[in-house]
C-alpha cells in the first residue's frame, strides 16, 4: 500500500483541552505519520478545545504563506 502522505505538507492543529476530539485519539496516528521529504507540523494548544483559535489561523495563515513562497511557480491562487 503507498502512503498518501509520502512527500507532503501536513499541519494538525488541535486543542489540548478538547473534549469532544481529544488529541488522544490522534496522537498515534499523527506521530506515526510518514512524510518523507515533507512537512509535518503539530501545534497542540493549551486550554483550547474544540474550536478554531486566532493562535490556530495564525499558524495555519504561516503555514500556507511559507509554502507559497518556497513555491511560487507552482502555486495557484
Amino acid at each position: 500500500m503507498s502512503n498518501p502522505f509520502l512527500n507532503k505538507r501536513i499541519l494538525v492543529l488541535s486543542g489540548a483541552a478538547d473534549k469532544l476530539v481529544p488529541w488522544s485519539a490522534s496522537e498515534t496516528f499523527v506521530n506515526n505519520l510518514k512524510v518523507g521529504s515533507g512537512i509535518k507540523k503539530v501545534v497542540l494548544e493549551d486550554g483550547a478545545g474544540h474550536e478554531v483559535t486566532a493562535k490556530m489561523v495564525e499558524e495555519a495563515s504561516a503555514f500556507v504563506w511559507d509554502w507559497l513562497l518556497e513555491r511560487p511557480q507552482q502555486a495557484k491562487i
